[in-house]
């Protein structure tokens, strides 16, 4: 599996080891629903470091194998724990069962404009590839970002 891409121009997106493995845990526990987190970290000049990837329960009312809903509170207490341990939101990450990663219409149309979001493609219950994708303001176009796994860019 390679998480990180070629492409000039693009967002660098970095994800420290210990927040991979959660995200991968969570996503493969998770199989045949699609799970949901925070990313917490640093921005960088060039880079987002994501220091921490904190699950979330995914409250959609729909089909959970192809929606995610994080409630608002829960975001909130997230994101109040970021602010006390010194982290700022970077953006958010969910899975995608047995489905490519790729960032959906669906998911373009209820994500946080500018913020980072990675999608995990888990087959058969393991994650195969992830990516990471930034929508615009108007949210209507995810464009792709740079994805490392591991130590920062010099």
């Amino acid at each position: 599996m390679d998480e990180s891409s070629s492409g000039e121009g693009r967002s660098i997106l970095v994800v420290e080891d210990s927040a991979w493995v959660e995200m991968v845990r969570q996503a493969e526990s998770d199989y045949p629903e699609e799970c949901c987190g925070v990313l917490l970290g640093e921005m960088g000049g060039e880079a987002a470091v994501v220091k921490r990837a904190v699950a979330c329960l995914n409250s959609s009312e729909e089909s959970r194998s192809s929606r995610f809903l994080i409630e608002p509170q829960e975001l909130l207490e997230v994101r109040q724990r970021a602010r006390t341990a010194g982290l700022e939101l970077i953006g958010f990450y969910h899975s995608h069962p047995d489905r490519g990663a790729y960032f959906s219409e669906s998911d373009i149309e209820n994500c946080w404009p500018r913020f980072a979001n990675i999608v995990l493609s888990v087959e058969h219950g393991r994650v195969r590839e992830a990516k990471a994708f930034r929508v615009d303001e108007e949210q209507s176009v995810a464009e792709e970002e740079h994805l490392i796994r591991g130590a920062t860019p010099e």
